[in-house]
């Protein structure tokens, strides 16, 4: 019997750097009394971190439907999780949100199941540049005042291909992106909430 633990990235924050969602979970982590075999079950959690670069709460965004399997999610998210701070657009530290989704899944089967990418937006496009697929997706990273209004949007990471027809994906992605996605804010230690560093993923699906 094969377990595997797989972050599938809703979100994957360029700042603040230095956890890769993947090493933070493991085989070993399966907890047996919540996934019987051939199980297969997603949460997602939206981790807040300090300007300090500690990760100060976990939150499940989506639940798996087993809500002790939800806590124990969160709970090791949020114990192992360890962060560079993260800088907002003017170079300041800021909070930040690191949104992920893991997927605990228990098989008899011999091969990895496939990556499951959850897009915060999707835009439905006549055709995709030579050389993409649909779906393809952009990473974007972007400003989130204490109203919850976006600003400053940009690629996450460097570009793949680094051509003109990224760069025109990224400037599509970001105009829809500001138009249309609404990100919860960040808050503080005391409920309040502050500006934070975001990300999210855009997908482009052809027709």
């Amino acid at each position: 019997m094969l377990i595997f633990a797989i972050a599938a990235m809703a979100a994957q924050l360029s700042a603040p750097q230095g956890t890769d969602i993947r090493t933070v979970f493991s085989d070993d982590d399966v907890p047996w009394n919540y996934l019987p075999a051939e199980s297969d079950r997603s949460v997602g959690i939206r981790l807040t971190v300090r300007p300090d670069g500690k990760v100060q709460s976990c939150e499940i965004e989506y639940p798996s439907g087993i809500e002790g399997l939800d806590v124990y999610t969160c709970k090791i998210a949020k114990r192992r999780a360890r962060f560079a701070p993260a800088s907002a657009q003017a170079g300041t530290p800021a909070y930040a949100v690191y949104r992920t989704t893991i997927r605990w899944i228990v098989t008899d089967f011999a091969t990895r199941p496939p990556r499951r990418d959850v897009a915060d937006l999707t835009l439905t496009v006549s055709a995709l540049p030579a050389g993409l697929k649909s779906p393809e997706y952009v990473y974007l990273k972007f400003d989130v005042d204490e109203r919850g209004f976006a600003s400053s949007c940009s690629a996450e990471g460097p570009l793949r291909r680094k051509n003109s027809d990224d760069l025109q994906l990224v400037r599509v992605a970001c105009d829809e992106l500001l138009k249309s996605y609404k990100p919860k804010p960040a808050k503080n230690e005391q409920g309040t909430p502050v500006p934070s560093v975001q990300d999210a993923l855009v997908a482009f699906a052809t027709k």
